[in-house]
């Protein structure tokens, strides 16, 4: 990296600026900051903001301080880092004393420092207002709290509940009784179409922060070409689960790990119309879910080994994007486990010869095997008492879908 020199004007000001700072607060530790050498000299190089100090507010100068003059510069005449002039800002742990609050204020600094230069920018450039912290966003309402933050819907579903006159109906336990099945129902009453449409629609947004009534709303969908009484019923079942449980949302911990884990299952034949198998996956970044699916699959699985695989080979397409995406943010990741509780679908793929058992699977679902190969994914077994997809496959009682929504991180948060 080049280092350009200091004019002497740039030297006198950060001279000045040094010796008006009153009380020195001497920094110990200063962990985050990428150095460079010049010569046999150590250089912290920071994009600097004067407050106070007799430079005119707002007046951006970039000066090279070393450790040494960093010892000299009070905290409240230097409101501290903007930036870095390469690359974005890290994380800045400043510690005085053994204490923390040194570290609280100069993050709360950089962070609002940056927040203000950005609306400024936008401002600028668009016709645009500034509302503030993020509360509000398309229907889903967002808490931060300290120790995380809290995403739900509790305003749509309120909402949801009074268009379609559910306000005074009881409410259900679970989106949907245990075993419970649904078929086309041809002999049974038809229903408006339109209104089945409308519920329908309503709760598939709902689903961006309700994963706990994906499976039963996708089951419902189904029949929208041709609704009837039994299938309205079932709608309305999950209204009433709803509800009862109007303020569940996702809850996202602070600092707790940011490993890709991924679980994988199926519901063999699940669908009465077609006999098709029902794949269910979702995503953890650590212990935060970040995405989920239930759909039901494009062929006829004529085993459970087979309809696990195809529901395996569906979640590794989606992990894989994920490990794209991550990529461009600077995480690199290899190995990422998929839990599933088939062992025979974890045979297959690391069986590297096609039999008679498994050559009539479509090639486009042995991509799997490819990737385990390469050492990009890697499956695991799990017990199916601790499989958390179970929830995208199939309908369970009360106190099973209860446990499996506080491991998804659902969960209802006292305001």
């Amino acid at each position: 990296m080049e280092v350009k020199e200091e004019s002497q004007a740039s030297k006198s000001k950060k001279e000045a600026l040094l010796s008006k700072s009153k009380n020195p607060t001497s920094f110990t530790k200063v962990t985050g900051v990428r150095p460079y050498k010049h010569g046999h000299q150590l250089f912290l190089e920071w994009d600097v903001r004067m407050y106070g100090t007799g430079i005119p507010a707002g007046e951006l100068q970039n000066w090279t301080f070393t450790e040494a003059d960093l010892d000299r510069v009070h905290l409240k005449d230097l409101l501290t880092i903007i930036k870095y002039l390469e690359g974005p800002i890290l994380r800045f742990d400043y510690y005085r004393d053994g204490t923390e609050i040194l570290k609280k204020y100069v993050r709360h600094a950089v962070t609002l420092a940056r927040v203000t230069d950005y609306q400024l920018a936008m401002k600028s450039q668009f016709k645009m207002s500034m509302m503030g912290e993020l509360t509000f966003f398309l229907g889903l309402q967002v808490r931060q709290r300290p120790d995380g933050i809290f995403i739900n819907q509790a305003k749509y579903v309120q909402d949801l509940l009074k268009r379609f006159d559910f306000g005074g109906s009881n409410s259900a336990a679970t989106p949907m009784p245990r075993n419970f099945q649904l078929n086309a129902d041809s002999s049974g009453k038809p229903v408006d179409q339109k209104t089945y449409r409308a519920i329908i629609g309503s709760l598939l947004y709902l689903t961006a922060s309700r994963p706990d009534i994906v499976f039963s709303t996708g089951v419902c969908a189904r029949f929208q070409c041709d609704p009837r009484d039994s299938h309205l019923s079932a709608v309305k079942r999950i209204l009433r689960y709803l509800k009862g449980t109007p303020d569940f949302g996702l809850w996202y911990l602070k600092d707790s790990g940011f490993e890709l884990i991924a679980y994988t299952d199926s519901d063999h034949a699940g669908c009465k119309l077609n006999r098709k198998s029902t794949s269910g996956a979702c995503q953890f970044l650590g212990d935060k879910l970040v995405s989920w699916s239930s759909r039901k699959q494009n062929c006829v699985s004529l085993s459970t080994a087979e309809a696990e695989y195809v529901a395996a080979a569906c979640c590794c397409s989606q992990v894989l994007w994920m490990k794209t995406q991550l990529a461009d943010f600077g995480y690199t990741m290899q190995r990422i486990p998929i839990y599933c509780d088939s062992k025979s679908a974890i045979q297959i793929t690391a069986n590297p010869v096609q039999h008679s058992r498994t050559k009539h699977i479509d090639i486009r679902y042995h991509f799997i095997k490819d990737h385990v190969e390469k050492g990009n994914v890697e499956l695991y077994f799990v017990e199916s008492d601790y499989q958390l997809v179970d929830l995208f496959t199939k309908p369970f009682d009360e106190k099973r879908h209860f446990f499996l929504l506080s491991k998804l991180g659902m969960l209802d948060l006292p305001a």
